[in-house]
């Protein structure tokens, strides 16, 4: 009952109406927008009078029910709804003549409880197919009571463009989220959409936070596993397929067998003892590289920065790796790598929850008082469960999956060895010093950014988002964040992945920030490496031009943010300085 999104992309009264009450979401060329207080009237004089009458219906019909005494057992909910921007296949219906408003037939998609209608020469979409957001009755110029989020969007996003043309092509991310979130309302009967972005996956951390996001709901694997074998999948998505059914402590055997035999993958089996995993750590102290094992941990596709830190930087789900090499033997590091639950470190096994709404989640406790259990997931995200929610909850084994190194070549795996068993040692890989930035913060900056204003990026903290209409970059909505080597070197290979930009997107500058804390008031200096010339902000605040910055500053925490070319990026960033101390948040 009731429109609830609304779009009168490129127009005035767009532009009126988005400022002063719409919170825009936007996706590609579809812009959806929540209603909020006294848009009605808007609606009214600017989409169309039968909008209005669905308002004044709705309400009508409970106060007339009061009138009468009648208690009436109905309630009333909103949905989705979008009008795209003006369409070349509908340029024949003139916005100026309101019988071109709906001159088309309706059409319903009843399996999907989706609809689809002309509004003049752009295409209406209506959607049910979203959790329930119950309204007041009496009040329809207000939002739901629950609001709508992206992810709310992203089902009918994609189920829009499988049935109309125009919608086609949309980028892959946005295809992903729609898949997640297709999964978790009907994966069974959206499998084809599932499988179709699983194909057109290239990149393995895409996949495994896809993969992830399938299977924290209950009964998913088996649901996948019957359906892998039928198309073809590249070999990172079913790689990252197969360590995401057996993450967390999850066995999902039917899924795995299944990915495997699509690529003909080998799984573990094999047992090393004693002998053998003190053999092999003997091969890794002689033969194994540190600097290339480095190269090797920081991959994307293993994650490791995501669930480790180094020297504060990192992830906080595993243990922390900065002492490692001092604390334990090599034979156990390779041991702890290959069979992750023979021996679990105390406070990291893992809590298997389900929950009363079919969702299973997987992660290591962190906090469990009053009325919600906190669980740190396999992407180091906190992940908050009201307790009365769930149905049942286990003690599992470790997060890190067996033989998740086993892609690697040999002499790939004795170079990951050696690195780990330097860690903490006197030398190039202590990231016990201090003085060094560890965490940056990356942003691309387009074209739109400089148009934006610099000022405008610069003056606010690492946690604002923007939309792709400030960023021009697709569906990165921020910074992102990225750990340092050990010694405190950021590679220029290592920002310009971090900050990749959609196609037809130019990359002007790259951002990168980080935050500090100064202990009492006085000058600081931050070092660059030489040669480095460039701008740099503190708390928003120009500094002067050059490799090294002094600022006064007050006690407490502040940001740094620096402007890199783009096309003449260093070949490592590095920030030092004896004078505050390096945050990696």
């Amino acid at each position: 009952m009731g429109c609830t999104v609304i779009s009168l992309a490129n127009s005035g009264v767009w532009q009126r109406v988005k400022k002063s009450y719409l919170a825009l979401i936007s996706i590609n060329h579809i812009e959806f927008a929540c209603l909020e207080r006294q848009v009605t009237r808007r609606v009214r004089r600017n989409v169309g009078v039968h909008n209005a009458i669905k308002f004044w219906r709705t309400t009508e019909i409970f106060r007339v029910g009061d009138k009468l005494q009648v208690p009436l057992p109905l309630l009333a909910f909103e949905h989705q709804y979008a009008i795209t921007q003006p369409l070349s296949e509908l340029s024949q219906f003139d916005p100026k003549n309101r019988d071109d408003e709906a001159v088309l037939p309706f059409i319903r998609d009843l399996d999907r409880t989706m609809y689809y209608r002309n509004h003049w020469s752009g295409l209406g979409v209506g959607s049910y197919w979203h959790k329930p957001l119950p309204v007041d009755p009496y009040d329809l110029q207000r939002t739901a009571l629950k609001p709508f989020t992206p992810n709310d969007f992203e089902a009918a996003k994609v189920l829009a463009e499988e049935m109309m043309p125009p919608f086609r092509g949309q980028p892959l991310a946005t295809r992903q989220g729609a898949a997640r979130a297709l999964g978790a309302m009907n994966l069974r009967g959206a499998l084809p959409q599932v499988l179709a972005v699983l194909k057109d996956t290239k990149e393995a951390p895409q996949a495994l936070n896809l993969w992830r996001a399938l299977l924290s709901n209950k009964g998913a694997g088996n649901i996948l596993a019957g359906s892998v074998l039928s198309v073809s999948l590249p070999k990172p998505v079913v790689t990252a397929g197969i360590r995401a059914a057996r993450e967390g402590g999850r066995n999902e055997k039917a899924l795995v067998s299944a990915l495997a035999r699509s690529q003909n993958i080998a799984l573990l089996t094999k047992q090393m003892n004693p002998a053998e995993l003190e053999a092999l750590a003997g091969r890794a102290m002689k033969e194994g590289d540190p600097f290339a094992g480095e190269k090797i941990y920081r991959r994307a596709e293993l994650a490791c920065t995501i669930c480790h830190a180094i020297g504060g930087a990192g992830g906080k789900v595993g243990p922390d790796f900065t002492s490692l090499g001092t604390s334990a033997q090599p034979d156990y590091i390779i041991e702890s790598l290959w069979y992750p639950n023979r021996k679990i470190k105390e406070g990291y096994h893992t809590t298997v929850v389900e929950t009363k709404d079919g969702r299973a989640l997987a992660g290591v406790q962190v906090r469990d008082a009053g009325g919600e259990l906190v669980l740190r997931d396999l992407a180091n995200k906190l992940v908050s469960i009201p307790k009365n929610q769930i149905r049942k909850k286990n003690v599992g084994l470790s997060l890190m999956t067996p033989g998740l190194i086993a892609g690697l070549a040999e002499d790939e795996q004795l170079h990951l060895y050696r690195f780990l068993a330097e860690l903490g040692k006197a030398g190039p890989f202590d990231a016990t010093k201090t003085g060094v930035a560890r965490t940056w913060k990356l942003l691309p900056g387009t074209h739109r950014v400089e148009e934006y204003g610099i000022e405008k990026i610069v003056e606010v903290g690492f946690d604002k988002k923007w939309s792709n209409h400030v960023l021009g970059v697709g569906n990165n909505a921020g910074w992102s964040t990225l750990p340092a080597r050990v010694n405190g070197d950021l590679p220029s290979a290592d920002m310009l992945n971090a900050t990749v930009v959609g196609r037809h997107v130019g990359l002007v500058h790259i951002f990168a920030g980080t935050n500090f804390q100064v202990q009492k008031a006085g000058k600081v200096t931050f070092r660059l490496p030489a040669g480095l010339k460039t701008e740099a902000w503190v708390n928003g605040k120009p500094l002067k031009r050059g490799t090294q910055f002094t600022t006064e500053l007050k006690p407490g925490k502040h940001r740094i943010v620096i402007r890199l070319d783009a096309k003449a990026l260093p070949k490592v960033l590095r920030l030092e300085s004896k004078d505050v101390a390096f945050l990696n948040n």
